[in-house]
């Protein structure tokens, strides 16, 4: 892959993208009853004039947005835009028909339940959206713009979430951070309850995204486009995802750190250096979180000190386990995915949760065939990039393994954000991290 230039322009992008953002905290910081459509006007002028580059960068910045916008009609808009403005540069292979596959093995199954065409799309549309990144012709995709991109929009939503938590606080802060336990969580105000509702974010949700993004920033090192604000941006979204108080996060984390040091080029010494700058980045999130939200911070580690820290999910996992094994039908097949968790729990009387491991999950879903599927559509992503990419190491598949690891304890193919996820993990793939480039730091 050629090296990747440094693209400083991108001002209407960056003026719409932040004129969504305000919108975003006026209508759920706010409570002003902005009407959402008005965000996919403003997604739709972001794809209608942007680039190549501004448009692949919206669809990472939809992830930490999944909650306060239309997710998938955005996606759709977005993709039907890029497919109009560079359809003489796609270029689909085997990895269109395993689409196609997998959207009529999810069609069959409607026969099962009551069918719900938006339902049904909304699970299909991150398939296509991998696919049309994979058809496309990525060579001069400026990476380093699209992964920044993504970590302001995560900082941003961030901070929208403290705001919400001062408002409804009636911008007491003592009050608001005393009371802050899971950021991203539902708060209610004093006064009374949520007039507005979503813009939230499952607090292990936001964790991992945040982790997500700081790989993307750490990764700009490797290609020699790394900035010093790369690394303040980064300890921000960690000190402030660390109020999500998620377990998940931390090990997503821990897992991060493990991977880059073993990524890093060189002998012994460039891996402490390494351990030594992550160590660093982290002890300053951490101090910040201790310093300005101490009551976060107390009840953060206390959740360590509890006799069960799966909190279930054990149990869950083996009475799905049961469930599977005991069912022909579901190992060979599955129950689709057309209202799953309701159907599990309330008709299957399986448990009083959805699956949290995503084998689990995917088996569940389609069977044993839906897995090889899986496996498939992973197989295709390696194909594809390693065309482009010649020189993939273990950097590249970071974003791959954390998002797997997370998976191993949550959702993927019922988790919208996760699914476009596997769209930066390619994207990852992709770039090559050991090429001689000409930017300075």
């Amino acid at each position: 892959m050629e090296s990747i230039k440094n693209n400083k322009g991108h001002k209407r992008f960056a003026c719409l993208m932040g004129a969504l953002l305000l919108l975003i905290m006026v209508r759920y910081a706010f409570q002003i009853d902005i009407p959402r459509i008005l965000f996919l006007v403003i997604i739709g002028m972001i794809a209608i004039f942007g680039d190549r580059n501004e448009i692949v960068a919206s669809f990472l910045c939809f992830i930490p947005m999944h909650e306060s916008i239309d997710f998938y009609y955005a996606i759709v808009i977005c993709c039907a835009i890029y497919i109009f403005k560079y359809y003489k540069s796609l270029s689909f292979g085997w990895n269109l028909v395993l689409v196609l596959i997998i959207a009529i093995w999810e069609l069959l199954h409607c026969f099962l339940t009551s069918f719900d065409v938006v339902i049904y799309l909304s699970y299909i549309v991150p398939f296509v959206l991998l696919a049309i990144i994979m058809a496309s012709d990525l060579k001069n995709l400026d990476y380093a713009f699209v992964v920044r991109s993504f970590a302001y929009c995560v900082a941003a939503i961030t901070l929208i979430l403290i705001v919400r938590v001062v408002y409804f606080a009636d911008f007491n802060f003592v009050v608001a951070f005393a009371k802050l336990q899971r950021l991203g969580s539902d708060y209610h105000s004093s006064i009374g309850e949520v007039a507005i509702q979503g813009g939230q974010i499952n607090p292990n949700s936001l964790g991992i995204i945040a982790v997500l993004a700081s790989t993307g920033l750490m990764q700009l090192r490797s290609l020699k486009v790394g900035k010093k604000s790369d690394m303040v941006l980064m300890c921000i979204i960690l000190a402030v995802s660390a109020l999500s108080a998620s377990r998940t996060y931390l090990a997503c984390l821990a897992m991060m750190v493990v991977l880059f040091v073993f990524s890093e080029k060189g002998g012994l010494v460039n891996k402490l250096r390494m351990l030594g700058l992550l160590t660093a980045a982290i002890g300053v999130a951490t101090a910040a979180m201790a310093i300005f939200f101490p009551d976060t911070f107390e009840y953060f580690v206390g959740r360590f000190n509890v006799e069960d820290i799966t909190t279930g999910r054990d149990d869950l996992m083996t009475a799905y386990h049961q469930f599977i094994v005991n069912n022909p039908k579901i190992l060979l097949f599955g129950v689709g995915l057309q209202d799953f968790g309701n159907r599990l729990i309330y008709h299957f009387n399986v448990a009083v949760n959805a699956p949290h491991n995503s084998l689990q999950e995917i088996i569940v879903a389609w069977g044993i065939p839906g897995l090889l599927l899986f496996l498939g559509l992973f197989l295709s992503m390696f194909q594809v990039a390693s065309a482009k990419n010649k020189n993939i190491r273990l950097i590249n598949w970071i974003p791959l393994i954390i998002i797997l690891f997370k998976s191993v304890a949550g959702q993927m193919l019922t988790s919208g954000y996760t699914m476009v996820a596997l769209t930066f993990a390619y994207l990852s793939l992709c770039q090559n991290f050991f090429s001689v480039n000409k930017s300075s730091l």
